[in-house]
């Protein structure tokens, strides 16, 4: 019997890649994404169109994951069609960029509002049928720079180390019902209207704030700039493969799954050492407390 998939934030980027690519492998998959019928309408309808097209079953569904009533709504409708939600993958995101002195508390909170909490609470409500099934996996997706940082995204690493975080926690947490939680951290990826999204995330330029930082201030532009260069040469990390990682989890046995995967061909050199390292650290400090 097929299993059934729920994917956030799939009206553009690696949420949209991945529901193709899990059903394509025959998965059930319910790809949601907020204002179905508003500003994502027209995505949700080429989505559902190339399913119909693609042959695959695939169904989009409004959800918003800082809206908990929207997520209960959802998840009962998926309840209701195929009885239970066997993998979750927390790909909603959202990101910015700027100087501390510039960024308001608000769009501090907003990144962490959808990141974090958005991640936490749809966890949150999906694990009773999963401990209720006593099967499942939660696959999140952080970032390379969930384990290491760039200058002037502050909020958007802490969101991700945050997610790190609960990640590696829920892992020792959920073992006893039989529930996986893994991290997949992708690097830069120029996604659909990335840097687009990324630019109006973020806080407006300050003159005053900004000549004070010196060189520094021009990080945003020059990185805009790099990520340009990257889709025009096309010298960019195709976004399938963080699909494709994803796949592979999905299709690895209970028990058998790392906690984190790099997909990212640039860096997996430099975090894969450093992730094992880290991994070797935490079950000594959980032997040393918990024997």
């Amino acid at each position: 019997m097929s299993k059934v998939v729920l994917i956030t934030g799939c009206s553009s980027g690696f949420g949209e890649i991945t529901a193709k690519t899990l059903a394509q492998n025959g998965y059930i998959v319910y790809a949601s994404m907020r204002e179905m019928s508003a500003r994502n309408s027209v995505k949700a309808e080429a989505l559902n169109a190339w399913a119909r097209e693609a042959q695959v079953n695939l169904q989009t569904l409004e959800m918003d994951v800082v809206d908990e009533d929207s997520i209960q709504n959802a998840i009962g409708q998926i309840i209701s069609r195929s009885g239970s939600i066997d993998i979750l993958v927390n790909n909603a995101g959202w990101g910015g960029l700027g100087f501390i002195e510039t960024y308001s508390l608000e769009l501090a909170k907003n990144q962490f509002e959808v990141n974090v909490f958005g991640l936490f609470n749809v966890t949150k409500a999906v694990l009773p049928n999963m401990r209720r099934q006593r099967s499942g996996l939660i696959i999140n997706i952080s970032s390379i720079v969930g384990r290491a940082v760039f200058p002037m995204f502050s909020m958007y690493c802490a969101s991700k180390f945050a997610v790190e975080g609960m990640s590696q926690s829920w892992k020792y947490e959920l073992a006893p019902i039989g529930v996986d939680s893994v991290i997949v951290e992708p690097g830069i990826y120029p996604t659909t209207h990335f840097f687009e999204k990324l630019q109006s995330n973020s806080p407006a330029p300050n003159e005053v704030v900004n000549s004070d930082y010196g060189d520094l201030a021009n990080m945003p532009q020059a990185f805009g700039q790099k990520v340009a260069q990257m889709i025009e040469s096309g010298n960019f990390n195709d976004p399938q493969l963080v699909a494709d990682a994803i796949l592979k989890l999905v299709n690895t046995p209970y028990g058998e799954r790392p906690i984190r995967v790099v997909a990212d061909p640039m860096t997996e050199t430099l975090y894969k050492p450093y992730n094992n390292e880290a991994e070797a650290l935490q079950k000594k400090f959980l032997e040393m407390f918990l024997g």
